[in-house]
């Protein structure tokens, strides 16, 4: 692994001159169990910068019950919020961690892109980041697994189970076994659904595990992903389990687990040698084969912000050392595996798989709580909703939409997300006419899957950061990267389409049936919901939609890769355009003219390339395919548009319409020679290829505003 220590010695290469005999304080809470971890790292980053002339002392401050009254978030809060420099890092719970989001620094601006690329995405994008802010970044996390009995499974011939119906049947049939004869102390599963924070983290982990694929984000409370998660939560509770059982602690859970009479329970990892000799030990099971979820937690180090600039640097070069990969490797191999590592690929390192199960930790698939300001009260409304189904006789329907109603309610005060905008209308179609809701109810369930998806992702689409790293004025960055980021985002959005959930909306025909059905038509909210169906269908055709070869169509590789590096090639004069900044740049109005002139033309290379995306969308079939889908749209939306207004749009705007239909007659009939032929010149031609993707864009406008 020797890109990793590459990296981390390239940036503490780079910082070490910006050093000079700093003395730096560290903070951590009063976790007595983890004092001896935090005096080994302490030591341990002392020893390398004494080995490296670092000229940087780390000293460590441990609140314990003995020399502090109030908890540590408290403390930590005070300090910061009083603007105090006693301390010069932080090591926090992360449950904490909005309430720090404001007093630290951003480590974009002090940690490397390749440095930061270290880690897992997922980490980082769910418990690090906060409104594009990279606040933390995690030195010790701890994590979920489940445990299965070794001698009751073989007894049986099971296997540890992959699915939660799996481990179901298996324990009804164990169990059933071992009451005959007349073993009847088995507990099949415990569950931790305690009345304190574990509780909300149980459920969170559990809703989780029912995603639909292993790369999906939390599928969020309206999903029917949580509703099955929760419809089965309950059949666990009842058939394998009890209410006692379920409510218990980890206190309750670790001493049955010591009397070997657990057939299944969800525990933190422990390296006790009896634990390894009695149980196996596994990701926990999903809805499918292949998806999982262990909740993740644990100590973050952040640096504050208001600390001299010199300290904030070796304050850096303290956290890059602490959370690096070296760091890493050393606290998996003295403490085994114990600890959950956020580094990508620590887990091939040959010497780490001597002492840890590497092939147990690449399965884990973290899940962390959501960063919230209010993540008490949060957590609060959360266990309460759910206890009040589990054990108080509310309905499923009536929990979820307690959670969404302390959501809805709260989060209008917190940081917005990029799907704000999205998030304002209405995604259920509750306001449209009964007749509009039962003709669009299965686009209405891909709509549901895609807004659910949509608020689970938005901490991983805001921390992509497009807007810095696709903005060509930033130094920083490249074309290349924001073909990256484009590329994730692009895929992240598009994946949504797959899920079963959306198999008819894709389907060829089905907006333009819902259309012509003349179903959505008796009022504006039916109108606007009809709308939106048809912008995300159009949205998928144009973007996501796939060449015979399986690649993106010409339109989406060309957003992905040429347009970008135009953009960034041709800012200034995009940007001139766009402002139309020319009157007093050169000496007279005739040379601004000339000037705005020349920068026209260098746009004339996006006409070439747009003729030669028209000419490759029509040479493909499946793209080929996709621009008829949206004709056909936009020709029902026209006849829709004409019978409910009673007018003809083709008598209105002639030329407009003769002109489109000449054009897509090319596409509809596959005579894709014809764009490349000119009537007179080749600006000829490319004026009206131009002209014909204004005037396709112009009827979908119509289309929208029905």
């Amino acid at each position: 692994m020797l890109v990793f220590k590459l990296l981390t010695f390239v940036f503490l290469f780079l910082c070490k001159e910006l050093t000079n005999g700093i003395e730096l304080n560290a903070l951590v809470d009063m976790d007595q169990t983890m004092v001896e971890v935090y005096h080994y790292m302490v030591n341990s980053f002392n020893e390398y910068a004494k080995d490296n002339d670092l000229d940087i002392n780390l000293k460590l401050t441990v609140f314990t019950q003995t020399n502090s009254t109030t908890n540590t978030n408290d403390t930590i809060k005070g300090l910061l919020n009083n603007k105090s420099t006693k301390y010069d890092l932080y090591i926090y719970d992360n449950k904490n961690s909005a309430n720090y989001v404001d007093y630290f620094i951003n480590l974009y601006d002090y940690l490397t892109e390749g440095y930061i690329s270290l880690f897992n995405d997922r980490v980082i994008s769910d418990s690090c980041v906060y409104h594009n802010k990279l606040f933390g970044l995690p030195v010790v996390l701890f994590y979920d697994v489940l445990y299965a009995n070794k001698m009751l499974l073989k007894k049986y011939n099971h296997r540890v189970p992959r699915t939660w119906d799996e481990l179901i049947e298996i324990s009804k049939f164990i169990i059933y076994n071992e009451k005959l004869m007349n073993n009847t102390n088995i507990i099949g599963y415990n569950g931790e659904f305690t009345d304190d924070e574990n509780g909300s983290n149980s459920i969170y982990e559990f809703i989780n595990t029912f995603r639909d694929s292993p790369y999906d984000f939390f599928p969020g409370f309206r999903s029917r992903n949580a509703y099955e998660a929760l419809v089965n939560l309950k059949i666990i509770k009842q058939e394998i389990s009890s209410d006692e059982i379920f409510r218990s602690n980890k206190i309750f859970t670790l001493e049955k687990l010591y009397t070997g009479r657990v057939l299944f329970a969800k525990f933190e990892n422990e390296v006790e040698e009896i634990f390894d000799s009695v149980y196996y030990k596994a990701p926990l099971p999903g809805k499918l084969n292949g998806v999982s979820g262990s909740f993740v937690y644990g100590k973050y180090l952040g640096i504050p912000n208001n600390i001299s600039e010199e300290k904030k640097k070796a304050a850096a070069i303290v956290l890059s050392y602490l959370t690096s990969y070296e760091m890493q490797k050393k606290m998996s191999i003295t403490y085994k595996q114990n600890f959950y590592s956020p580094i990508k690929y620590l887990y091939d390192d040959e010497e780490v798989c001597t002492n840890v199960d590497c092939g147990l930790m690449k399965m884990i698939q973290p899940v962390f709580m959501p960063i919230r300001e209010d993540y008490d009260s949060f957590a609060k409304n959360l266990r309460e909703s759910i206890y009040d189904y589990l054990y108080n006789g509310a309905t499923v329907e009536q929990a979820l939409s307690n959670i969404e109603k302390y959501i809805e309610l709260n989060d209008s005060d917190l940081y917005s997300s990029p799907l704000d905008d999205y998030n304002e209308f209405d995604p259920f179609g509750s306001k449209a006419s009964q007749e509009c809701q039962a003709e669009v109810a299965k686009s209405m369930a891909c709509i549901e899957k895609i807004y659910s998806e949509g608020k689970a992702k938005s901490q991983f689409l805001e921390g992509l950061k497009f807007e810095t790293v696709c903005m060509p004025s930033n130094e920083k960055t490249s074309p290349e990267n924001c073909k990256t980021i484009v590329k994730q985002g692009l895929d992240a959005v598009c994946g949504v389409f797959e899920y079963n959930e959306c198999k008819d909306f894709i389907a060829e025909d089905h907006v333009v049936n819902l259309i012509n059905s003349r179903k959505c038509e008796k009022s504006e909210a039916d109108i606007l919901l009809l709308g939106e169906i048809a912008a995300l269908k159009s949205v998928y055709l144009l973007g996501c939609k796939k060449s015979d070869s399986g690649d993106l169509c010409p339109l989406g590789q060309y957003a992905t890769t040429k347009a970008i590096d135009f953009a960034f090639a041709n800012f200034q004069t995009i940007k001139k355009l766009a402002d139309q900044d020319y009157k007093y740049t050169n000496v007279n109005e005739f040379e601004s003219a000339l000037d705005f002139g020349n920068d026209i033309l260098t746009l004339l290379p996006v006409l070439n390339d747009l003729r030669d995306i028209l000419i490759n969308n029509c040479s493909d079939a499946s793209c080929n395919k996709n621009i008829i889908a949206l004709d056909k749209m936009i020709l029902a939306s026209k006849e829709a548009y004409n019978k409910n207004q009673n007018v003809d749009l083709t008598k209105q705007y002639p030329e407009l319409f003769e002109f489109y239909d000449s054009t897509l007659d090319i596409f509809r009939k596959n005579q894709c020679n014809m764009i490349s032929k000119s009537d007179n010149s080749g600006a000829t031609t490319l004026k009206k290829i131009t002209y014909s993707l204004v005037s396709m864009i112009v009827a979908t406008s119509v289309l929208l505003l029905l």
